[in-house]
């Protein structure tokens, strides 16, 4: 489908749902797509006359169904065509509901004038989109039918982040900020398992130092080819994932470390993201600089690695469509630059930062917690004129959407591990909750953006 076609089929519908009529500037949240009316599942072609414009909501309603079942009567009937048929001659507003109207008896079977478009999903899709406000207990339009919880602008989602990205329409989300498991075995059950007894596997097990008990962490000099590989695969797929559901020139922020970061690095630009660069968070940890496993005395003057000092995350962007600025993108989808801290001061990639303080791991024990002070001024960066969607696929603990709600933005977490989840669900108000001295002050927290959902 190329650009003219695109423009002429937003012409038409002047910007608006040709289901619902919802307008653009009404979701700033989610860009109006050109959907097929008869699926290319269905042999359905890019011409003009089967393209219709629709919002996400009436998009994921209809999905690539050809007709639906009236509940009432069990009657099959088609789907409203946009392009044949008068919205206002088979549907009208009842409130909050867009509710068919009653077939007329002079007008032939009930079938041809009776809940047309998305016949059994229509009223419940309509609500939904009606409710995409910042108000407690109202299902996220991009929950589908998953176990969700909303807090505030933002809501954590228990789902498997590859079947839900799957399921995002294109062009939907603005950014991703995200530390993965990196799709290895870290976090598959037996090795969570060993981790909590003390036996290790994959997880390296440090001794106490001077003190101080030293987190568990993966051992990724133990990865073998073939998990190297399985590595690179893992994020090719997600990667491209993450291409499809971003808005052109979406920002993706994800951790890695020194040993995996090549590998990472490689597998998202196959995966279509392009490569802008790293963002460094310098802190020092109690992690490497060891001496040669039981060979200690032996050897009191080496040390296996060097000791780090620092965490990179790497810098990843949505390619813009040929020959657009990022003016023009701003502009159009929102995206395509990262946020100054100030008017004077550009976002730099060095972010001085701290070992995760104990109030918020006391808040939510998860091992690879990241703290307040870092994840808000991040994702105050993410999104370049402070609104728009930041995704979290791999949500863990939540510490993300949390650091999102601290500024007065809006987040998606999702987590396919239960325990995380419900994990999640505590964590995310009370980490949201926390004064960061600093890094408020610099982000602006708990400003509120435009409402989204």
């Amino acid at each position: 489908m190329d650009r003219h076609t695109r423009q002429c089929v937003r012409e038409r519908a002047d910007n608006r749902c040709e289901y619902c009529r919802l307008p653009q500037q009404r979701s700033p949240a989610a860009y109006l797509q050109i959907e097929h009316i008869i699926p290319r599942k269905h042999a359905g072609d890019d011409e003009p006359e089967n393209l219709a414009l629709a919002c996400i909501d009436c998009n994921l309603a209809k999905s690539s169904n050809l007709a639906g079942i009236v509940p009432a009567t069990g009657h099959t009937v088609e789907l409203l065509n946009p392009r044949s048929q008068r919205r206002d001659e088979h549907f009208a507003w009842q409130g909050t509901l867009l509710a068919g109207c009653p077939p007329d008896s002079q007008q032939g079977s009930p079938t041809a004038h009776f809940f047309q478009p998305r016949v059994s999903t229509g009223c419940r899709s309509i609500t939904i989109l009606l409710s995409m406000q910042r108000t407690n207990g109202k299902r996220h339009c991009l929950a589908f039918e998953y176990a969700s919880e909303p807090f505030g602008g933002s809501v954590a989602i228990h789902a498997d982040c590859f079947e839900w990205l799957s399921r995002v329409p294109e062009n939907t989300i603005h950014a991703v900020v995200t530390d993965p498991p990196y799709g290895v075995k870290e976090y598959d059950p037996d090795q969570l398992a060993k981790r909590a007894t003390g036996n290790g596997g994959i997880w390296r097990i440090p001794p106490s130092y001077d003190g101080h008990v030293r987190a568990p962490l993966p051992r990724f000099t133990a990865l073998d080819a073939g998990e190297r590989e399985r590595v690179r695969q893992f994020f090719v797929d997600w990667g491209s994932l993450v291409v499809h559901a971003l808005r052109p020139g979406g920002h993706v922020f994800i951790a890695t470390n020194a040993f995996i970061a090549q590998l990472l690095y490689d597998a998202l630009v196959d995966g279509g993201l392009e490569f802008r660069g790293q963002l460094i968070r310098l802190v020092r940890t109690l992690r490497g600089g060891d001496r040669p496993k039981n060979a200690e005395a032996e050897f009191p003057g080496v040390s296996s690695m060097s000791k780090g000092c620092y965490e990179p995350w790497g810098i990843f962007r949505k390619p813009l469509p040929a020959k657009m600025t990022v003016s023009q993108c701003l502009r159009q989808w929102q995206t395509g630059g990262l946020r100054r801290v100030a008017d004077d001061k550009p976002f730099e990639d060095l972010i001085p930062s701290e070992r995760t303080p104990r109030r918020e791991r006391a808040i939510a024990n998860h091992p690879s917690l990241k703290p307040q002070s870092f994840l808000r001024r991040v994702v105050h960066a993410a999104l370049p004129l402070g609104n728009g969607i930041i995704v979290d696929p791999f949500m863990g603990s939540g510490s993300t959407v949390a650091a999102a709600e601290a500024v007065g933005l809006s987040a998606i977490g999702i987590e396919r591990h239960r325990d995380y989840f419900k994990m999640a669900k505590k964590a995310i108000p009370r980490l949201a909750s926390l004064e960061v001295t600093g890094t408020d002050l610099a982000v602006a927290a708990r400003r509120p953006q435009k409402n989204l959902f």
